[in-house]
């Protein structure tokens, strides 16, 4: 995969469909060019993991996926490290990333930790 921002974009793109949601904590340049190129998704404004716990069993039994975007795992982290403040309900299934000196974008899947089939 090519290191911009536009190719991470586009790998998104090829595995997010219209049941993907997105949570997010504030908007800048990085995630509304994912947004933009992933107008299928669904994006949340992310409030609390209550939200997500409740949110993410119905969304994965519709067939989609939930994610957090780079605006909450930087908030997360600033509290402790992410797969500490997960909810014991919920564990991360994927990272994708571009993190380098130019960019910093993230996506995290997350499950619920009761999924029957953990590959999702």
């Amino acid at each position: 995969m090519d290191n911009t921002p536009l190719a991470l974009t586009m790998e998104l793109n090829k595995r997010w469909s219209d049941k993907t949601v997105v949570y997010y904590d504030s908007f800048n340049s990085d995630n509304r060019l994912v947004k933009y190129f992933n107008l299928q998704t669904i994006w949340v404004h992310f409030g609390s993991f209550e939200e997500i716990e409740t949110a993410a069993p119905q969304v994965y039994r519709a067939g989609g996926t939930v994610w957090l975007e780079t605006s909450v795992i930087e908030r997360l982290k600033s509290s402790k490290p992410l797969p500490e403040e997960l909810p014991a309900n919920l564990i991360e299934r994927e990272r994708i990333e571009l993190v380098n000196k130019s960019y910093n974008l993230k996506f995290l899947q997350i499950i619920p930790a009761n999924s029957e089939d953990k590959s999702l």
